[in-house]
């Protein structure tokens, strides 16, 4: 019998791919990216919409659970939000323009700010980026200053 495959484990066997422990290295990547965005994220955020972009239909768990758990963390902490739906035809042209925006296509839910008066569109993260503000303590300060939708 072969041992069970473990992410620290390296599998002798050839035909096996080899399983290396990356979660450190995630975990660190993401950290960074985490500091970038809130060094990028310096300017008042007053007036500041959040938007995300969902898709109701998505049939991915993974993403339907993260968009869950996204509405779940903004109401629970009084974040006013926005949404624009990716599954909508009436909202394709502005989906298509996040996507440009995020350089992300078909993936759920992506967060993005929108200046004052419906002014520049700055692309924030994915889930991982908003629960990684939140698990460290951050999430409140970086969306200090954000208003409900006008």
């Amino acid at each position: 019998t072969r041992e069970p495959l473990h992410s620290k484990n390296i599998v002798k066997d050839a035909k096996q791919p080899k399983v290396l422990n990356t979660n450190n290295t995630a975990r660190s990547s993401n950290h960074h990216h985490i500091q970038r965005t809130i060094m990028a994220n310096t300017s008042d955020n007053s007036g500041k919409i959040l938007l995300i972009l969902i898709s109701k239909g998505v049939t991915d768990r993974k993403q339907a659970t993260e968009q869950a758990r996204a509405f779940q963390l903004f109401e629970a902490k009084g974040i006013p939000c926005t949404t624009v739906d990716g599954m909508d035809p009436a909202q394709r042209e502005r989906r298509n323009e996040l996507f440009a925006i995020s350089g992300i296509r078909a993936n759920y839910p992506q967060f993005f700010f929108v200046g004052k008066d419906g002014g520049e569109t700055t692309f924030i993260g994915t889930w991982d980026m908003i629960e990684g503000l939140n698990e460290t303590g951050q999430l409140d300060s970086f969306m200090e200053g954000v208003s409900a939708s006008s």
